[in-house]
């Protein structure tokens, strides 16, 4: 018997030829922009949370990981960029295309397999969309060698799909469909540019009063979603909340997801409808964070952006059928966005309740919005109710907004700060939040003594409960400011200690200096009378005031081990620390490599005085004395 004879595959009805693909088109521009969002701005945060110790590189580590992750997609792009692309076959068993337009591996489509055959848009730019049991496929006309072949395509794939699933039927809902794509797409997303432009208003805004001041007190000055202040009555933080954003990559995400979805949506329920829901998940989200979040404070469109995605979920749940491919997802799709969000939420720095409540708000609104299909014709008038209630959310966020102005703007710190000890007398605030509310105060130079004693009181209860480097500073301050000078330099000592090694540590340092030196100038005695002498010196560098070396003198055999802590000038101001512990007599020369840790430079001498000396609080090494150096942190230095 012979061999058997190989298969022979049947001849295609139709062959559309590809035009090779582009190299650097917007594909890859939009993927190289998402690999450095995602790298400068959403790893930083991930690193600040899991690892705390490496915070203060994070920006260098993300730049890195931005260079990295992008060389290392061009470099996989290129390995499967195919110089050439198969044609697009037509067969009697079944539809033969490619993955992509840039991608040479083809897909087998049986007729019965395809469920959707839609043409968007006229030439030159028509689109093909191909839903599937297999996924969706994109066909835009530019890709084909004869770009006018793109209607012939669609119309011989459609004839062929159509005799397995119903025959003249199943056209007449393809073009139904089609039909609706173009009436939806006439519709101008209007609101959803409104919202992108006032975001975009409120984030240079709030970049312009951020600028030189703490960026959480400023940003609570501005209407951040504080949830002790909205318990003590500043509701309009449930509407000024929402358009707040910490930081340029918090807004560049949200506005990509509010274009994205709201280009969906807004063409498909109309704009009175995505108006109702944008605000309403807005406030529903906002209030779930202030009821249910154990934050100290948020903000962020995010809110809203959950809301359209749930809105949107429940018009695929109750019109799937009805609605053009392309403005439906895939089961997978929602299971990625769903599911990604979901472990996004459950970090630390992610409010998860504004999230859910957003989510929860958007889904229940829709219901009873678009339970009807009416909505999906853009020539059907929007029932006065729903315009009416349009109206009133927007002039309710108004409200809210002009509210916020007039608080940022208020000249009546004497009322902020009696609210302040309001929120602190709070039984239910967790350690953050008593925290935050009272390094407030901690830094309020206008503070009176009465209001200091009641932050200080909620400051213990803070570090009681969770006694991280953060409270216990807030607790030091607050002693400092209380002329507790001892109590505050032992207690930002020990602070000092248990971040050693951690970037952060500079701040702590600047805050020991800044305290040991007021306790010197209001002429508290921090040297026990049985101490040997010590000095501490700078010498510079051979014909320049730029100090080369730092010198530490011990004279004489101590007791126990000291820890000298010396803050040091620049013409005359306050300009860091340095620390010393010694278990011995004599002196030790540490050089400072000063051109990289002071800048800049110096035109006076570096002076500095010993202001403090402690008892076995710290163990020297085997060298006997050891010598650490800070430059002082602007910030802290500018506080009371």
């Amino acid at each position: 018997m012979g061999a058997p004879s190989p298969a022979v595959e049947p001849e295609p009805i139709l062959r559309i030829g590809l035009r090779p693909p582009r190299f650097w088109d917007a594909q890859v521009a939009m993927n190289l922009g998402m690999i450095a969002l995602v790298a400068l701005f959403v790893l930083p945060l991930v690193l600040a949370e899991f690892l705390p110790a490496y915070a203060g590189v994070a920006e260098f580590m993300s730049l890195g990981l931005a260079v990295f992750g992008s060389a290392a997609y061009l470099a996989w792009r290129r390995l499967r960029f195919p110089r050439s692309m198969p044609p697009i076959e037509v067969r009697a068993d079944g539809l033969l295309l490619p993955r992509r337009v840039d991608d040479a591996r083809r897909v087998h489509l049986p007729w019965e397999a395809i469920r959707s055959v839609e043409l968007r848009f006229p030439l030159p730019v028509s689109v093909l969309i191909v839903e599937s049991d297999r996924g969706t496929f994109v066909v835009p006309a530019q890709h084909l060698l004869e770009p006018e072949a793109i209607e012939p395509l669609a119309v011989a794939i459609r004839r062929h799909a159509a005799r397995v699933h119903g025959g003249e039927a199943f056209l007449a809902q393809l073009r139904e469909r089609e039909a609706r794509a173009r009436r939806l797409l006439s519709r101008p997303p209007a609101a959803t540019f409104v919202i992108l432009v006032v975001l975009a208003v409120a984030y240079l805004v709030e970049s312009l009063v951020v600028a030189g001041r703490d960026p959480i007190l400023a940003t609570i000055e501005l209407g951040a979603n504080v949830p002790a202040f909205v318990r003590a009555g500043e509701y309009f933080r449930l509407v000024s909340a929402n358009f707040l954003h910490a930081g340029l990559g918090h807004l560049i995400l949200n506005g990509l997801a509010i274009a994205f979805l709201g280009l969906v949506l807004e063409r498909i329920i109309g704009t009175w409808r995505f108006v109702v829901v944008y605000l309403l998940s807005a406030l529903g989200g906002a209030a779930a964070s202030a009821l249910a979040a154990r934050a100290p404070l948020s903000v962020g469109a995010s809110t809203a952006v959950f809301g359209l995605l749930g809105a949107l979920g429940v018009v695929q749940l109750l019109h799937h059928r009805r609605l053009p491919a392309g403005f439906r997802q895939s089961l997978r799709w929602w299971v990625l966005i769903l599911g990604l969000n979901g472990l996004l939420s459950m970090l630390e720095f992610v409010d998860g309740w504004a999230h859910l409540g957003g989510f929860l708000t958007g889904a229940v609104v829709a219901v009873p919005l678009c339970a009807r299909p009416t909505f999906l014709e853009p020539s059907a008038p929007t029932p006065l109710p729903i315009r009416l209630l349009a109206v009133s959310l927007i002039a309710l966020t108004l409200a809210g907004l002009v509210a916020a102005v007039d608080y940022a703007a208020s000249g009546n710190t004497n009322a902020k700060r009696q609210m302040l000890v309001r929120v602190l007398e709070q039984e239910d605030l967790d350690p953050g939040r008593l925290n935050m509310v009272a390094w407030k105060l901690a830094i309020d130079p206008g503070a009176p003594r009465v209001h200091l004693e009641a932050a200080r009181r909620a400051a213990e209860r803070a570090v009681a409960e969770d006694p991280n480097p953060a409270h216990r500073d807030t607790l030091a301050q607050l002693l400092h400011r209380l002329g507790e000078a001892e109590a505050a330099v032992r207690l930002e000592l020990e602070v000092l200690h248990s971040v050693a090694g951690r970037p952060d540590a500079r701040v702590y340092a600047t805050q020991l200096a800044k305290f040991a030196a007021a306790a010197k100038a209001a002429g508290m005695h921090l040297v026990p009378e049985d101490s040997p002498p010590v000095s501490v010196r700078f010498e510079p560098v051979e014909g320049s005031a730029t100090p080369k070396w730092v010198e530490v003198e011990v004279g004489g055999p101590p007791a126990k081990p000291l820890e000298i802590v010396a803050p040091y000038r620049q013409q005359g101001r306050l300009a860091g620390l340095v620390l010393a512990c010694a278990g011995r007599e004599g002196s030790r020369r540490v050089p400072l490599r000063a051109q990289r840790l002071f800048q800049p430079r110096p035109r006076g001498q570096v002076k500095a005085e010993v202001d403090a000396v402690l008892t076995g609080t710290c163990r020297p090494s085997e060298e006997g004395i050891d010598v650490w150096v800070w430059v002082g942190d602007p910030e802290m230095l500018s506080l009371p």
